[in-house]
């Protein structure tokens, strides 16, 4: 494989890895010494175990001596373990780390734990080609906007804008929300969900008003790419006056964008992706995040 070619080993020009070299499990992150278990419920899979071997029955052969020979020594078998984890006490996250496009879009989020198991599954994207195709692929969709917030507000955040223009938020659709624009929302452009002794930290946000279908085509140049949304449990007010209790984030591949259809056709498609970018912070008593989004770490 490509990795293998980048890793040699003494005398080696790749690293070989048996089958069985490569195992996918759960760890329990909080235990130093709790071995990964490859056999758990796949969708609780966390870690990566990888096994590299220098030894007379692997394909890579044992390292093979040059002055230990004189004493005797010509071979010596030699195998070596790591283990990586993503940690997904998700605590943060900074806005100004290069990553996918921030929308100024929120959902309650237990409505979006909702459709996330009771959702169809419509759309499946090619890695290969980068398109989204009209077929199924085992993984369901979320339906983001326009859902039932607040009368009169339907999902809309005014994050940094004052004005609540339609132009500005096409703006924030096409390129994303600034680390500018939150700093003049929240204070920073570092956004902290939890602190460091594992207590919750919310955001005020308020709504814009409307279904603006004169996103759809912003919304549309994102299709197959991956953008980050928020999560609310609380929206009170209604119009122009919704507040909306910020909680978190949640990211996903943008999989259809129909706002100019009839209303039983509108939305905003995307499938929930687990993230992992240099942006994502995480603190030891942060509750998890089921996996949602986390930071690869090296335990072991």
């Amino acid at each position: 494989s490509a990795l293998t070619a980048y890793n040699g080993s003494y005398g080696s020009v790749t690293t070989e890895f048996a089958s069985g070299d490569i195992l996918i499990g759960w760890i329990d992150v909080l235990s130093a010494t709790s071995e990964i278990q490859p056999n758990a419920a796949p969708g609780t899979f966390n870690a990566v175990q990888v096994t590299a071997r220098r030894t007379s029955d692997s394909a890579n052969g044992p390292i093979e001596f040059l002055f230990a020979r004189v004493l005797g020594h010509a071979t010596s078998d030699l195998s070596v373990r790591a283990v990586a984890v993503l940690d997904d006490r998700f605590s943060g996250y900074d806005t100004g780390a290069p990553g996918p496009v921030m929308w100024p879009l929120s959902m309650d989020v237990g409505e979006y734990q909702r459709r996330l198991v009771s959702s169809g599954d419509d759309f499946s994207f090619d890695e290969g080609s980068g398109a989204v195709i009209a077929n199924s692929d085992g993984v369901r969709e979320v339906n983001l906007y326009p859902s039932g917030q607040t009368p009169g507000n339907f999902g809309l955040l005014n994050i940094g804008i004052g004005s609540q223009s339609a132009a500005e938020l096409a703006e924030q659709m096409t390129n994303g929300v600034t680390p500018g624009q939150f700093e003049t929302e929240t204070g920073s452009s570092e956004l902290t969900f939890f602190d460091d002794a594992g207590n919750p930290t919310t955001y005020q946000v308020s709504g814009d008003p409307g279904l603006k279908v004169s996103l759809e085509d912003e919304m549309l140049a994102h299709v197959g790419e991956v953008v980050s949304i928020f999560i609310h449990d609380n929206a009170s007010g209604s119009g122009s006056n919704t507040v909306y209790n910020i909680v978190g984030m949640r990211w996903g591949r943008v999989m259809h964008v129909d706002l100019s259809g009839g209303p039983s056709n509108q939305g905003v498609w995307i499938q929930p992706v687990s993230f992992s970018g240099t942006g994502v912070q995480t603190e030891l008593l942060a509750p998890s995040s089921g996996g949602a989004v986390g930071r690869p770490t090296l335990v072991r």
